[in-house]
């Protein structure tokens, strides 16, 4: 999802730095709140994806807006990591494809 085009995104805060998976909480942010600054990042390629640099200065977010319990997101994102991670070979075969055959003037095979 273009974070540019919707009004809310889950949003992923990291309280504990010494550990990957502790201290981890995920919650809703409203992309219109205070101190919210998404800027458009200008690409060559993969253009139908957007991309876009999302800055956060001092964005206060309410305690109902949080999924699930404090620093406990690891566990609720974990399941989910595994079943994309079979999405991305196809995906990335997909592009090279599509590359090569616009370097030799062929059709694409989207």
């Amino acid at each position: 999802m273009d974070f540019r085009l919707s009004d809310e995104q889950e949003m992923f805060r990291k309280s504990v730095r010494d550990y990957v998976n502790r201290g981890v909480s995920l919650f809703i942010l409203p992309t219109a709140s205070d101190g919210v600054t998404i800027r458009e990042i200008p690409k060559l390629g993969m253009r139908a994806l957007g991309s876009c640099d999302v800055f956060l200065d001092d964005v206060f977010v309410p305690d109902e807006n949080l999924l699930g319990q404090p620093d406990q997101a690891w566990k609720m994102l974990l399941p989910t990591l595994n079943s994309r991670l079979f999405r991305i070979g196809p995906v990335t075969n997909e592009m090279a494809r599509n590359s090569i055959a616009e370097g030799l003037g062929l059709p694409r095979s989207f």
